[in-house]
């Protein structure tokens, strides 16, 4: 069923055919670590996953896949919302100290921008440290550091800032730890799932981002736009993930990667134990991969020869993806909230906290929907409603404010399927190129891809801060609606290849 087996230099090789019938290499180890008849029948297994076995002999994906859905699942989900909802707090709690760095700092729209863009920049040199750390020293290691940083970082923003300069020193270095949290943290989760409901499982973990954003409007609204209040939130978010990462595991995937079966095994068996299954700890387990390079030969120098090589055209899509999203996220995110003020209450000059719920509820609504269909529909489609039909509704609010100014409840509605879109288009950004890359240079991939969009948010905001207050609040939401069709165009025009439902790749 496997094929012909083949000895090339001592090294097991089965000849398998993935499903488009593209004939690839699983690499199993040496020939004397296995003896006897091995080639068994694996029909259950997804078809690049069968393999040669002596009852004990296992690829990683075919091990993850075989581990039941269960407690062990359940907990690994929910620490992941956790996650992301404390880094939406941390994110998104820069728009709503605006109110209140004005009254009791004095600070202007250009000040507002460099503390906005000084986020970006520290999350762009985060993300460059965490392409080469978070491969090198492990994804736990790196989340648990990372996470005590931000919350250590997050206090001194709430209780030793005293201007507006030292404000945004303390920005920058929390965001560098956010960044590296988030690379270590989004590579850690996705390393643990199974083939089967993947794309959902990685949807679902969206949800945790607007109960984040949530917590920071609820906390702006009960602290009358408090900013050292708000501060204090994240710090206390970021406490709690370093408490659920210290508690946590290592990717079992990295652990084999850098030549850990053993512990790989413990994992799995953790993982089955508390699901109510078994696992043999003796299993030999193996990365499915063509590459001749050994796992220990994956230094820095190798990573980079094999990634700019290898997979230099996946990664230019994947860079051109993220810029485009964050381009327009961070425009949205942080003149959002000032531009629908504008809309609304023009003569107000509070925050329209309650729409800005009604926001936040769409976007929870659209990664409900994401969570059911994220698999159904691909991640080509998905990148289609994050971006074509999200700048379509954007452009229609900006017709109805324009048009029609009393018309607040269509404005609303509008909004509000609007940010149900939103989600989709990150979603899939982010599944696909966690997916389209080897272990061995996933966190280098989206660690790079990530500098790239904080580098283009910066830029975003830069320029913003120069004309947003000479901007009308239609013309604001045309231009990022503009923005996203250009995201459409890259996709209808570049996209390389499904990953949706497919194994996750080691070449």
């Amino acid at each position: 069923r496997l094929g012909p087996v083949l000895v090339r230099e001592e090294r097991l090789v089965a000849i398998v055919k993935s499903p488009a019938g593209r004939p690839s290499m699983m690499r199993l180890g040496k020939a004397s670590d296995l003896e006897g008849d091995s080639v068994v029948d694996n029909t259950e297994a997804p078809e690049e996953s069968r393999t040669l076995r002596n009852g004990s002999v296992v690829p990683i994906s075919d091990a993850l896949d075989r581990a039941p859905f269960g407690l062990f699942l359940a907990r690994h989900v929910a620490s992941m919302v956790t996650a992301w909802a404390v880094f939406a707090a941390s994110q998104d709690a820069t728009a709503y100290t605006f109110p209140g760095l004005q009254a009791e700092l004095g600070a202007s729209n250009a000040d507002m921008a460099r503390l906005a863009s000084a986020f970006q920049l520290g999350c762009g040199l985060g993300a460059v440290c965490s392409s080469v750390i978070v491969d090198h020293c492990g994804r736990r290691p790196v989340a648990v550091a990372s996470a005590l940083a931000a919350a250590a970082l997050h206090v001194l923003m709430a209780r030793a800032a005293s201007s507006m300069g030292v404000l945004i020193v303390y920005r920058a270095l929390q965001a560098a730890f956010w960044a590296l949290a988030m690379t270590a943290m989004s590579v850690w989760y996705v390393e643990f799932l199974p083939t089967l409901h993947r794309g959902q499982l990685i949807a679902f973990y969206s949800s945790g981002w607007p109960m984040g954003r949530g917590a920071i409007i609820l906390g702006a609204s009960a602290t009358d736009d408090n900013w050292r209040s708000l501060w204090l939130i994240g710090g206390c978010g970021f406490g709690i993930l370093a408490a659920i990462m210290i508690a946590s595991f290592e990717s079992p995937r990295f652990l084999l990667s850098t030549r850990r079966p053993a512990g790989a095994n413990e994992v799995l068996a953790a993982m089955h134990e508390a699901s109510g299954g078994k696992w043999d700890k003796k299993t030999k387990l193996w990365m499915m991969s063509s590459s001749d390079e050994k796992p220990e030969q994956f230094d820095l120098a190798s990573r980079l020869r094999f990634f700019v090589l290898g997979h230099w055209g996946v990664f230019s899509f994947s860079m051109m993806i993220f810029t485009v999203l964050s381009s327009t996220t961070v425009l949205l995110d942080t003149w959002g909230p000032v531009v629908f003020q504008k809309i609304l209450s023009p003569a107000g000059g509070e925050l329209p906290h309650e729409t800005l719920l009604l926001f936040n509820l769409g976007d929870l609504g659209g990664i409900i929907a994401s969570i059911v269909y994220a698999d159904r529909l691909g991640r080509r489609r998905s990148f289609y409603i994050g971006f074509v039909l999200q700048g379509a509704l954007l452009a229609i609010m900006a017709g109805v404010s324009l048009l029609y100014p009393r018309q607040i409840a269509v404005f609303t509605v509008v909004g509000t399927i609007a940010s149900g879109c939103r989600c989709f288009a990150w979603e899939a950004a982010t599944m696909w190129t966690l997916e389209a890359f080897p272990t061995q240079l996933r966190a280098m991939a989206l660690g790079v891809a990530w500098a790239t969009m904080r580098l283009s948010a910066v830029i975003a905001l830069y320029v913003s801060g120069k004309f947003v207050g000479s901007m009308s609040p239609p013309a604001c939401l045309l231009f990022i609606s503009g923005g996203l069709a250009v995201g459409g165009l890259v996709v209808a025009a570049f996209f390389p290849k499904e990953t949706a439902n497919a194994p996750m790749t080691e070449d």
